[in-house]
């Protein structure tokens, strides 16, 4: 989908509210700063699947998502995160490791084995942190437990 004109998130993220899932693919969708504040604005949000696309590597994006869904009575089952092509490893590593910590003060605990990266696609963990991730994925399970998936690009 392709907006005309750039259109601020603030002001599509109000006609989600009642939506069980939803992918913001969105080009001319701006991230603005008013996010923060207008996510809590409108709750609860009843999604079990959301995905956020073309997110630039920025705490000012990434944490007022995860602050909304972390206070969110019903965490979805699932959240991905995709981000801008050519974000790396070492890029997403000071936004994951804020993200969990706001999880679990949250209460959302960190899945039992205490590993936080799984990589998928069939690949080995990045040999760098210069290796680029496409996907960021945060699935909750019905026991509290939170685990983070990295995808990488095939």
């Amino acid at each position: 989908m392709k907006f005309t004109e750039p259109v601020n998130f603030s002001t599509v993220w109000p006609l989600l509210k009642n939506c069980k899932q939803f992918e913001l693919n969105i080009t001319n969708l701006v991230y603005d700063k008013n996010m923060a504040t207008t996510m809590p604005l409108h709750r609860p949000m009843i999604a079990s699947w959301v995905a956020f696309r073309n997110l630039p590597v920025s705490v000012y994006v990434v944490m007022p998502i995860i602050n909304y869904f972390s206070t969110n009575p019903n965490f979805p089952q699932c959240v991905v995160l995709t981000f801008l092509p050519g974000t790396t490893f070492s890029d997403l590593q000071p936004l994951i490791k804020t993200a969990q910590e706001k999880m679990h003060d949250s209460g959302v605990m960190f899945n039992k084995s205490g590993e936080h990266v799984s990589i998928n696609n069939g690949q080995q963990p990045p040999e760098n942190d210069n290796a680029e991730i496409k996907d960021v994925v945060l699935r909750v399970t019905p026991e509290g437990w939170y685990q983070v998936d990295y995808y990488l690009p095939l």
